[in-house]
């Protein structure tokens, strides 16, 4: 069988079932390894008599709403992915002067990433040279749009952090986050020690969001949150791996391509 998305052919074992199979069918399942072979895992779909047509539309389809899937077994477009998130690395940092940013409100983040994103495509721009810039006109969506409502409305800070490694990472109530950081363990409100327990119980927030915060202001106030003993000296490590244990397994970019022309 040929994966339609990395163009590479797998010889499945099916036993018995092979005379079910046929050229113009295409299957979206799940494959095993074993003993050198592959093996079909789960239940399959079966789609009798697509067109080249269909057969690419849903390549782009699973391509914009799987998203990471792909590049377990596709190294050139998870490469191509890992790239894309440099990028947009370079450009956060070229455009703010540093990967982490603090905001008073939902509202002025989105503003301003939307500023941010006007930049990006400028930059972008003012690459292909002056003549392309005055013949391709870059159209920026309103991106605030995307935002949950909750976010937006968010009044207590929002910190914006770009991980290198994954993407944009946003924390809500980041005042109380970084404020309680500040006092080193000593005299934390409840709103404090609240919001510190979230940060760290977040399963979408990296423990390289939580090291950048410690690197500044030390983790103090992190092992008064949890009741920590202060001469514990691996207490972070169990937290990481309790909490955030998904950052220590393989990971791809949250990112998603749709023309797979590019």
């Amino acid at each position: 069988m040929l994966n339609i998305i990395n163009e590479k052919p797998y010889k499945i074992r099916v036993g018995e079932n092979s005379n079910q199979f046929n050229k113009k069918h295409i299957y979206i399942g799940s494959l095993v390894p074993w003993d050198g072979e592959w093996y079909w895992s789960g239940q399959q779909h079966r789609y009798d008599k697509v067109s080249d047509k269909d057969t690419k539309e849903m390549k782009i389809s699973f391509l914009s709403t799987m998203k990471t899937v792909p590049y377990r077994y596709d190294d050139d477009l998870a490469n191509k992915a890992r790239n894309s998130i440099k990028n947009q690395y370079k450009y956060f940092v070229e455009y703010h002067g540093k990967d982490l940013v603090v905001y008073p409100d939902g509202r002025s983040m989105a503003d301003d990433m939307q500023k941010q994103y006007i930049f990006h495509n400028e930059s972008k721009l003012k690459s292909f040279g002056s003549s392309s810039m005055n013949s391709q006109k870059y159209e920026v969506q309103d991106i605030t749009k995307s935002f949950p409502p909750e976010l937006l409305e968010s009044d207590n800070g929002v910190c914006v952090y770009f991980n290198p490694d994954e993407g944009q990472e946003i924390m809500q109530e980041f005042y109380d986050i970084i404020n309680g950081f500040k006092k080193r363990g000593v005299n934390l409100s409840e709103d404090e020690l609240y919001a510190i327990r979230g940060f760290i119980c977040s399963e979408v927030i990296s423990p390289s969001f939580v090291k950048k915060l410690i690197q500044e202001y030390g983790d103090e106030s992190i092992s008064k949150a949890f009741l920590i003993p202060d001469n514990n000296k691996y207490y972070l490590d169990y937290l990481f791996r309790r909490y955030k244990g998904d950052f220590y397994r393989n990971r791809y970019p949250n990112i998603s391509f749709t023309d797979t022309s590019q």
